[in-house]
């Protein structure tokens, strides 16, 4: 070619690559981190660090968005979720039923108990602990402050507002004891070393809360593929310790986030109690509850797992709803653990539907799957549900419709 045939050609290329329509910018994904939780978060001067936020850029990554941290308070993380500051936070967060009035929760990442940490010589049990002269610290505004008031009604509860400094409080004595969590108290003991632990004293799961459902079932279903291929266990051995390293199946997966949904549905039950009972409502709601079934099935059908199947374990979820709702109004106001206020029309049933919609799809998971050689019996998964939401017999009556789930071998 003739130089000014390439001088031609090489203007004709600028030209066209001129009139090309840029490329879009990648998508950014807002990620709430509250830097302050280790393992989960951590943010100090040489940057983030922690389980949630390595999964936060492997998620970025694999989805070809650009990560944007976006750090929180724990006291304001749900009014941040609802106020669109970010889109999804992944910090160590405990699904519990406030924080699903504002977003969706993926399956469970991790599954951690609260502990109780002591100076040495304060106490052997949790009432010797529970005195008017007792001072317990506890991370301001999350979960665990809110276990701190249940279990400790007589001492005196201190919020402290950067849980970084909550093992330096316990060191310095200006608290008797502190409530954290299992895999919180092995760092904390780094810098107290002789102090007791009792627990774990609840069962709580861990995963991540998204303000839009459609979010949360993309980052579900990355969590899911992410625990068929090992790198979730390989990230959780890193981060959170050897004992985290064995592999989850799809199908244990599937059953595990199944779980983590109907308790999280029967723990909304004492608040809805509460607001029942406030506008003068018996528990059981017969209309309310056809809508349930009547919905579940729907979709049940139009996800291709049995309907009745699913409305079996509906029927089973209403009746330990009913028993645990009963349960709490007999209990004297005086004397009854402290729980939510939410509004049954406005917030507790929007919320509720939302989550019976992700159960009928995560049961859908697992009637489509494969278990395999480790199918469990129905004793085992009322065993792994837990025993402070709702009685042994409701507990057993779910583990058996969740059993006839499971698909034939």
């Amino acid at each position: 070619m003739t130089r000014p045939r390439l001088a031609l050609a090489g203007v004709v290329l600028a030209l066209l690559a001129a009139c090309a329509p840029p490329r879009p910018a990648p998508q950014v994904l807002r990620v709430g981190s509250s830097g302050d939780y280790a393992p989960f978060s951590i943010r100090d001067e040489t940057g983030w660090d922690g389980f949630d936020v390595h999964m936060a850029r492997r998620f970025a990554k694999d989805t070809g968005r650009r990560l944007e941290l976006v750090e929180f308070r724990w006291p304001a993380l749900e009014l941040d979720l609802a106020a669109n500051r970010f889109d999804v936070v992944m910090s160590g967060v405990t699904m519990r039923p406030w924080r699903a009035l504002v977003g969706t929760f993926t399956r469970p990442v991790a599954r951690v108990g609260a502990m109780v940490l002591m100076r040495p010589g304060i106490a052997t049990t949790l009432a010797e602990l529970d005195q008017p002269d007792r001072r317990i610290g506890v991370n301001a505004g999350g979960y665990l402050e809110r276990v701190a008031r249940r279990l400790f009604r007589r001492a005196e509860i201190m919020p402290v507002g950067d849980n970084r400094q909550l093992a330096g409080q316990l060191r310095a004595g200006a608290v008797d004891a502190l409530v954290s969590d299992e895999l919180e108290v092995p760092l904390f003991r780094r810098v107290v070393p002789d102090a007791n632990a009792l627990g774990p004293l609840t069962n709580d799961r861990k995963a991540y809360l998204a303000r839009d459902p459609a979010l949360a079932e993309e980052l579900d279903a990355w969590l899911r593929a992410r625990e068929i291929d090992g790198s979730l266990a390989a990230f959780r051995t890193r981060t959170l310790g050897p004992q985290w390293s064995t592999p989850h199946s799809a199908a244990a997966s599937d059953l595990d986030a199944l779980l983590a949904l109907i308790e999280l549905r029967l723990a909304f039950m004492p608040a809805v109690a509460l607001a029942k009972e406030q506008r003068g409502l018996p528990t059981e709601d017969a209309a309310q509850e056809a809508q349930v079934l009547a919905g579940a099935r729907e979709q049940a059908a139009l996800l291709r797992v049995a309907p009745e199947s699913v409305a079996a374990l509906f029927a089973a979820m209403l009746r330990a709803a009913r028993d645990i709702q009963d349960a709490y109004r007999a209990i004297p106001a005086r004397d009854r653990p402290p729980v939510e206020t939410m509004d049954l029309e406005r917030e507790a049933r929007p919320a509720l539907a939302g989550l019976s919609r992700t159960i009928v799809a995560r049961a859908a998971d697992l009637a489509h799957g494969r278990i395999g050689s480790s199918r469990p019996t129905a004793a085992v998964l009322a065993d792994a549900l837990d025993a402070s939401l709702a009685p042994a017999a409701d507990r057993l009556a779910i583990a058996e419709a969740v059993v006839a789930l499971l698909p034939a071998e």
